[in-house]
């Protein structure tokens, strides 16, 4: 009698683990695009930036990539910034593999499949030289906006590389306006958060086939563009 107690008390059990299990994995095909299925407090839960959080969870909150800032979720900068930056090398006279997606950004287009784009449909640009007094004696600027869709919550994070060569891709942030220090001082990455039109300039050292790679907490993406010398 004892052993059929066991044995249904077992069943019991097992039917529980699986329902949980289940009801987890049903948590985790209901986590919307842009958000990341975690445990916090032992709870399946759909994270996503913006949203609502407690400080006392926050080293569980900090393993999925999140800080819990002021009861806000925010993604960790240093986070995105830890994915090795693109490696891909083209061979010498290879061709460059521009991107040539494009979507729609409310009234524009922009180049890439999102929710970040450079603004425009067209992979080429020219970059003056030597760069202009303004600029400095070694990178040369090619203005570009930056789109981000509107529906996308969260921190953006913009960095770039060769693919022909060895030179990197620099930036400036033109928000609220591109002052002479920062065009002379050109950083490494670009920072985009919420929606909306960011203005900036790539800063480069020679023309080749470059690529913007573009970091969210849930995607990791290119967009291959190939810069000219300016005509004349």
């Amino acid at each position: 009698m004892r052993a059929v107690v066991l044995a249904v008390a077992g069943v019991a059990i097992l039917a529980a683990s699986t329902a949980s299990s289940a009801g987890t994995t049903e948590q985790v095909q209901r986590c919307a695009k842009w958000t990341v299925s975690a445990r916090i407090g032992g709870q399946a839960q759909c994270l996503r930036e913006q949203q609502g959080c407690k400080p006392i969870r926050a080293r569980q909150y900090q393993r999925h990539g999140f800080d819990c800032q002021q009861g806000t979720l925010r993604v960790r900068w240093a986070y995105l910034r830890q994915r090795p930056l693109v490696s891909r090398r083209l061979s010498a006279g290879a061709t460059c593999p521009l991107t040539t997606e494009t979507r729609q950004v409310d009234s524009y287009v922009g180049l890439g499949r999102g929710p970040a784009f450079p603004l425009g449909s067209h992979a080429l640009v020219t970059v003056e030289l030597p760069p202009r007094a303004e600029y400095g004696p070694e990178w040369g600027a090619v203005k570009r906006v930056w789109l981000v869709d509107a529906r996308y919550p969260g921190r953006i994070l913009v960095r770039g590389a060769q693919l022909d060569g060895d030179n990197e891709v620099r930036f400036v942030d033109g928000r609220p306006g591109f002052t002479p220090q920062k065009r002379l001082d050109p950083v490494r990455e670009f920072q985009l958060e919420g929606g909306g039109g960011a203005p900036s300039l790539t800063r480069l050292r020679a023309p080749g086939c470059y690529a913007y790679q573009v970091d969210g907490r849930t995607f990791s993406y290119l967009v291959v563009f190939e810069a000219r010398l300016e005509a004349g």
